[in-house]
């Protein structure tokens, strides 16, 4: 049996093989990368100084002990946090002084900014897609559609793939 290290490399070596190279192989690929991506864990940000289980830093999908993401400073604030960790601790500039417990409260706020950002700009997605049905019902994609929602009595789910836009709900 694999390692739960090796999992991620073998799901994506999978995928690659079964999506093909016909003419709906791209959508192929995007709905299976939507369904394989969509229940995992969102990326969180946290101190590493208040983590006693070291595999928690592990990133499945690279397959990586351990990894940090940031990109420019002047985006957001948790990348100015990383950048000045980061410089601190090669000496580059002076010790940072704050505690671990101090660090990871702003990560936890951090955490808790991008998820609120991410769950309206999926609200946002769907009352676009909602209007953009009710203007024209009757619209024709080009691409074809590769699911459609439908209306149970406990959830309705569904990915369009011409438009990008996907709506569930339970």
């Amino acid at each position: 049996m694999p390692t739960l290290n090796a999992l991620s490399f073998l799901l994506q070596k999978s995928l690659s093989e079964t999506f093909g190279a016909d003419k709906y192989s791209r959508t192929r690929k995007e709905v299976l990368t939507y369904m394989f991506s969509r229940p995992m864990q969102m990326a969180l940000y946290f101190c590493t100084g208040v983590l006693d289980d070291e595999t928690l830093f592990h990133h499945y999908a690279l397959n990586v002990p351990f990894y940090t993401h940031f990109t420019s400073p002047i985006r957001r604030y948790a990348d100015i946090l990383v950048h000045r960790l980061l410089s601190a601790s090669l000496g580059a500039t002076s010790p940072i002084k704050m505690e671990k417990e101090a660090i990871q409260k702003q990560a936890d706020h951090c955490n808790d900014r991008k998820m609120a950002s991410k769950r309206v700009q999926e609200l946002s997605a769907d009352l676009f897609f909602s209007v953009f049905v009710r203007v024209r019902p009757k619209a024709v994609f080009s691409q074809g559609i590769s699911g459609f929602p439908c209306e149970k009595p406990t959830w309705t789910g569904g990915f369009v793939y011409a438009l990008g836009f996907r709506k569930g709900k339970q």
